[in-house]
């Protein structure tokens, strides 16, 4: 912390006689405190002759500039402030340029720019063409090296072909009024063709602020482009991580620090715990029959891959490689066979290609200010395939879950609310305040650390189990957590 300081915003005399009485005044301030001090604005006085503020008849042989604004400061100000820069902007009307104060140096990062798919251009024929005749060509049985053949060719598109959609409707609105000025308009068929054109455009304009705002319960309708850009300038705004506090409670904004908060906090979060996992294994009854396992392990079906890629509504976020939804949606009957027998190949030998399983992870604040990352909810964003192929084996997990799961298990099973347990503890707690004349205490489980779950896991794939193992280790998880989630103690 650098304590306090104290800025002033002046203005002096325009008459040159009064000059002086400016002076004395900043001269009178500066003797009632010792604090660091800057003044800046529009001293009226020249005192050097670069940079330019202030211009007169520019254009004219009676042109004029000066240099009018300014700041200055205290010695004890540029010792707390040593990287503080004034800068000199442009102004679009007034006589005055702005000036800029940025107390620090703020290193410029180059973001990372990489390809995201638009649901925008599955509008223009041009790209579906593209894609269909291409994909044959592209290297066979090989489905991660023709994704990234096929994103190479759509970004090369992109760059290109994507419009900026309010220009290029603001240009077919002149478009159609200059032919709608003409006397003989309405036999000119290239009326029909621009209104075309336009209403292409503004429903592209559409879908593009539609898959940013994430409305997913608004379906069909009017085109809501200014609904959908609010949204997404409002969700933007809400998920801006501008600060942390670390683990000794200082606060830290820099984006070095951020990142190292987050690191250090996943990395303590998530850690691998060896331990003796068959005392629990034991205590948990028999309840995946054969014929389950039967079921379970049973050859796929390539139905099972269209339905679960169907299932993802077509403006969720992208993996890693950029593709959402709605690119498999459009192009399923392309290249869904192929996915199916990639994904199947890949089941039954145990092993997974390369970056086909990496993860984006996106930081959910859950408050409206978060300062601590326990007030941020992490959401693993996956490439597509890999969660087409984790829906398959879920679907056919949900099968035998029924018979697997307790009724006092609410969160996490459809049909049921996350909050039924938590109403149900606090009924138990009324009844016994109410009724119990003894002293008694709760406590609470708290599995935010989700370490079981990572033991679990560990355990099963450093032991090389199957997918029976693996239902029996979901089980095992489901019902310990069942277990943990009211514990009373009288």
């Amino acid at each position: 912390m650098r304590g306090d300081w104290l800025l002033t915003s002046f203005w002096g005399y325009s008459d040159s006689a009064r000059r002086r009485q400016s002076w004395n005044l900043l001269r009178d301030l500066a003797s009632m405190s010792s604090d660091p001090w800057c003044i800046i604005g529009d001293f009226n006085d020249l005192l050097s002759s670069y940079q330019y503020t202030w211009f007169k008849s520019l254009g004219t042989n009676r042109a004029l500039e000066e240099r009018l604004d300014r700041a200055m400061h205290t010695h004890a100000w540029s010792l707390m402030f040593p990287e503080a820069r004034l800068i000199n902007l442009v102004a679009a009307t007034s006589d005055h340029s702005p000036i800029l104060l940025k107390l620090e140096h703020e290193p410029y990062i180059q973001p990372k720019r990489s390809f995201r798919f638009e649901n925008a251009w599955l509008l223009d024929n041009n790209l579906v063409d593209m894609i269909t005749s291409n994909w044959p060509c592209y290297p066979a049985s090989n489905i991660p090296q023709k994704l990234k053949y096929c994103i190479s060719d759509m970004e090369a598109w992109s760059k290109e072909n994507s419009p900026n959609f309010r220009v290029a409707a603001n240009k077919l609105r002149r478009e159609l009024e200059l032919i709608r000025s003409t006397h003989d308009h309405l036999s000119d068929a290239t009326v029909s063709i621009v209104q075309n054109k336009l209403s292409n455009v503004l429903l592209q304009e559409d879908r593009y602020w539609k898959q940013r705002a994430k409305v997913y319960w608004l379906t069909d309708g009017d085109k809501n482009s200014k609904f959908f850009h609010a949204s997404a300038s409002a969700r933007k705004k809400r998920n801006a991580i501008k600060k942390l506090r670390d683990t000794n409670d200082v606060l830290v904004e820099d984006q070095s620090g951020l990142c190292n908060i987050a690191r250090d906090y996943f990395q303590n979060l998530f850690v691998l715990n060896h331990g003796d996992h068959s005392p629990i294994v034991a205590t948990i009854p028999q309840r995946v029959t054969d014929i389950d396992n039967e079921m379970l392990t049973s050859p796929f079906t390539e139905e099972e891959f269209r339905q679960a890629a169907f299932s993802m509504d077509p403006d969720k976020s992208p993996g890693s490689d950029g593709l959402n939804p709605g690119f498999y949606r459009k192009f399923w009957p392309l290249f869904g066979r192929e996915i199916f027998e990639a994904c199947c190949s890949w089941l039954e030998d145990g092993h997974f290609p390369p970056n086909i399983n990496d993860t984006n992870i996106a930081l959910v604040a859950k408050v409206d200010r978060p300062e601590s990352m326990k007030d941020l909810r992490p959401i693993s964003l996956c490439n597509v395939v890999y969660k087409i192929l984790s829906k398959v084996l879920a679907n056919r997990l949900k099968r035998i879950l029924p018979t697997c799961i307790s009724n006092s298990q609410a969160a996490f099973v459809t049909g049921r609310d996350i909050l039924d347990n938590a109403l149900t503890a606090f009924e138990v707690l009324h009844y016994m305040e109410r009724w119990s004349s003894q002293p008694f205490s709760g406590s609470g489980v708290d599995y935010a650390r989700g370490s079981l779950v990572g033991d679990c896991f560990g355990f099963l794939f450093m032991d090389g189990g199957n997918l029976v193992m693996m239902v029996w280790v979901v089980l095992v998880v489901v019902v310990i957590i069942m277990m943990g989630l009211l514990l009373v103690v009288v």
